[in-house]
This record gives C-alpha cells, sequence and structure tokens, in this order.
C-alpha cells in the first residue's frame, strides 16, 4: 500500500543473573534488594555487580492491508517480538531506517505504543536515517538501486569510509510528551488509580456547577467563558459524557471528551469499544465530524479547547489517533486541558495540540528528489 518501506531496529538488554542472586535479579532486584530500575538513567551503562548484562536487537517492517487504519508500522512489528524476551532490563535505543529519502520520525500510534511499553524510558534515544548518502549520494531508494555490491561498498567521498545517512536522534519524551496518566498500567490497576483519583477530588468533579447534560447544542455564555469556569464546565460536559459507555464488561475505563467551539458551542462524544480492542473508536475522533462541519462553513467556526477525560475525573490528552487527525487536519492550535503534573491535586494546564504532536513525519517528503 505505501510508497516506502521502514526497518525498525530495536536494541534492548536481558539479564543473565548469576546462580547466587538468581530469584532477586529475575525480578529486578540488586544484591542489596533495591530496585535495578529505581534512579537510573535508561542510558545508563552501569549496572550491578552481580548482573551480566546482553545487548541484543530484534527487527521489524511495515506492511499494510486493503483498509490502511489496520497498518503496523516497523517499530510496532519489532515490539511485538519482545513479549517472548525472558529477564528483560530495558530497550536501550530504536533506530529506524528507510528506503524514502529522507528519515523518517515515527508516526502517533507507534509513539503511543513506545511510551506504553513496560521496558521503554521517555529519554529513550531514537535514531533515524534516509537513504541517500549525504557524502557519496548513494541512494539505496527503492527502484533507484538493484547492484548489492554497491550497497555493500564503503563510501567513496569520506575518510572514514562510512555512509551518512543524514541520521537524526530524539527521544521518546520529545517525540510523544504528555502520555495518558494511565501509560503501562493494566486496566485492574488503571481503575484502582481513578478511584483513588476519585476520592481525593469529590467536591471537583461532582460540583453542581459542571452537572449539565452533555449535548452536542450545548452554549457557553460569555460570562461563564472565564478561564476557570470555562475548564470546568468543558471538563464536567466529558466526564458527563463518559456514562454514555455501557461496555464496562469490555474494559472498565470509560472516556468521554468535550470540545468548545469559537461561537461557544459544545459537542461531546464518548468512546465505542470493540471486542476486538484495535476496532474501538475513541471519544477525540467521535467528535471529528462535528470539528470539521464547523471549521468548512462560510464562516468557519473553529475549536478552541478540548477535554478528554474519565469517568473518574481524570484527564487524558487525545490518544495517537486524534492527535494525528487534529495535528495533520488544521487544527493545531486547538487548545488542549492536560494534567500539569499528575497525582493525587487536580493540577491542570493547557497546551496545543502542536505540543502534543511535534515533529510529526512529512509524508509529503517520501516523494522528492
Amino acid at each position: 500500500q505505501s510508497s516506502f518501506r521502514a526497518v525498525a531496529v530495536i536494541f534492548y538488554e536481558v539479564y543473565h543473573p548469576n546462580d547466587d542472586n538468581d530469584d532477586d535479579l529475575v525480578n529486578g532486584k540488586n544484591n542489596n534488594g533495591d530496585d535495578n530500575n529505581t534512579g537510573k538513567n535508561s542510558n545508563d551503562d552501569e549496572y550491578d555487580n552481580n548482573t551480566v548484562v546482553e545487548r541484543l536487537h530484534v527487527v521489524g517492517s511495515n506492511d499494510e492491508p486493503c483498509c490502511i487504519s489496520g497498518s503496523i508500522c516497523a517499530e510496532r512489528a519489532a515490539l511485538l517480538q519482545l513479549r517472548f524476551i525472558p529477564h528483560m532490563k530495558r530497550i536501550s535505543k530504536v533506530v529506524i531506517s528507510t528506503d524514502a529519502l529522507h528519515p523518517l520520525y515515527p508516526g502517533m500510534l507507534c509513539r503511543e505504543f513506545l511510551s506504553s511499553h513496560p521496558h521503554t524510558h521517555p529519554d529513550l534515544r531514537i535514531v533515524m536515517a534516509g537513504s541517500k548518502c549525504a557524502n557519496c549520494l548513494l541512494d539505496i531508494r527503492a527502484g533507484q538501486q538493484r547492484d548489492i555490491s554497491k550497497l555493500e561498498a564503503p563510501c567513496t567521498n569520506s575518510s572514514t569510509h562510512h555512509h551518512d545517512w543524514a541520521p537524526i536522534e530524539t527521544t521518546l519524551a520529545d517525540i510523544y510528551p504528555h502520555p495518558s496518566p494511565y501509560t503501562r498500567l493494566t486496566a485492574s490497576e488503571a481503575y484502582r488509580m481513578g478511584e483513588q483519583f476519585a476520592d481525593a477530588n469529590t467536591e471537583e468533579i461532582s460540583d453542581e456547577r459542571i452537572e449539565t447534560p452533555p449535548s452536542s447544542n450545548t452554549n457557553l455564555s460569555q460570562e461563564e467563558l472565564s478561564v476557570e469556569n470555562r475548564n470546568e464546565k468543558l471538563l464536567g460536559q466529558a466526564i458527563l459524557a463518559s456514562q454514555h459507555d455501557n461496555r464496562t464488561d469490555l474494559h472498565p475505563i470509560r472516556y468521554g471528551a468535550a470540545v468548545l467551539f469559537s461561537d461557544g458551542t459544545i459537542s461531546t462524544a464518548h468512546q465505542k469499544k470493540a471486542l476486538e480492542y484495535g476496532c474501538s473508536l475513541d471519544a477525540v475522533t467521535q467528535l471529528v465530524p462535528s470539528i470539521d462541519k464547523k471549521a468548512k462553513q462560510e464562516s468557519p467556526i473553529y475549536p478552541t479547547l478540548l477535554i478528554q477525560a474519565d469517568q473518574f475525573g481524570i484527564v487524558h490528552p487525545p490518544f495517537a489517533v486524534a492527535r494525528a487527525f487534529l495535528s495533520e487536519h488544521g487544527y493545531e492550535n486547538c487548545g488542549i486541558l492536560v494534567h500539569n503534573t499528575f497525582d493525587t491535586h487536580n493540577f491542570l494546564k493547557v497546551v496545543r495540540v502542536k505540543d502534543l504532536a511535534p515533529s510529526a513525519p512529512d509524508m509529503g517528503a517520501l516523494w522528492e528528489d
């Protein structure tokens, strides 16, 4: 389906615990009973003396079915193989190569998947490379180079004889800021966390000022458009929208979303779950028809603030599909409510869509010469 191919190489490290400390090290404990992950930078090369660490890698490639929304990218294809690896320490680096001319950043789904993996860390190194050497101009794009011997030959215009594929390096935190507060939690762990948050913030999420029933025709009057009132009203709409999700048998967390437009109107939606999770429709993308319809009017009306929340009142930035839509379809300046720092206190702030989707893949560049 796509006009390019990508290969992701994920480097990871595994424990080879010594016999004397086998049980502790398999469970991620060092000789002192401390957690080996605690206080360590994920790119730190120092480990407990009782542990032998081996660095290995897996490889994945992109593939697409007839319906492109069911596609799998190289990074996710590689990540899935790690489910079979025992004694994992961490993922240390991700390298992405492509036969497109320019390096490709991971897409939103892969960023979300990487951030959700239990063995990644926000400072995970991600390196991307293109397919044309900046020194000798060797071009390995599909259809450009058929002579395998040239691919294996050293660079002819470099003192080191190494090809320069114009690599770009970034980190997971840089390309996927503000992940969901439930990242890396199981469904039951997320539910318990939600209950604890609700207990600590009962007064905030049940305030009578936000108990208006959700409706696509809801309107905020001008006197209600102060920042504090606006955020509370819209958050209440999102929480109440989540109550329309009646499929807790599939997953216990219910998501709702509410968007405020420049004319003061509000639209709401809730997640629609499917038995196969990947077929579910998230709450924010359910707002797309309303957002696009208003923006394409003769006098355009644009979304100004969007909130996604669960039944407990925890705010979740848009998930990958919604981030991609909003950032790629002209809504990059829409405000998004997020938790500033997440704990039992409900500290919130507004960021922009463009802040949630930095360095989006430049798909148009794939066809440039």
